[in-house]
């Protein structure tokens, strides 16, 4: 009697377990279709941007006045000393024209040096 009814609980338990791996294996299924066959509508982003103007003047020690700065305009005199204990110094007002708030961040490129 004691081994019959291990035979009956190794048969309920490999029931269940079997039963438990079909279920399994249809929800996994069901899922993976889902994940691959799920449709988002389209949505469309919209950027404006504001117009970006900034007005950039200068003016040196030989200067009594701003002048506008253009792209090539060489803010520092001809004469001007490339040596240690020299400084040149140029004043910028940059004025923000347009819409967009931003931080201004400037940087020196020495393009040549003629000795």
């Amino acid at each position: 009697m004691n081994t019959n009814r291990k035979n009956i609980t190794n048969k309920i338990a490999l029931t269940v377990g079997i039963l438990l791996l079909v279920v399994w294996s249809i929800l996994g299924t069901g899922a993976s279709l889902a994940w691959f066959k799920d449709e988002t509508p389209a949505i469309e982003n919209v950027f404006n941007f504001a117009e970006f103007d900034l007005d950039v003047q200068y003016k040196n020690s030989d200067m009594s006045e701003y002048e506008p700065l253009q792209m090539e305009t060489n803010v520092f005199p001809d004469d001007a000393l490339y040596e240690p204990g020299y400084t040149q110094v140029v004043y910028l007002k940059i004025k923000n024209n347009g819409g967009i708030d931003m931080k201004y961040k400037l940087a020196v490129d020495v393009r040549s040096v003629t000795t």
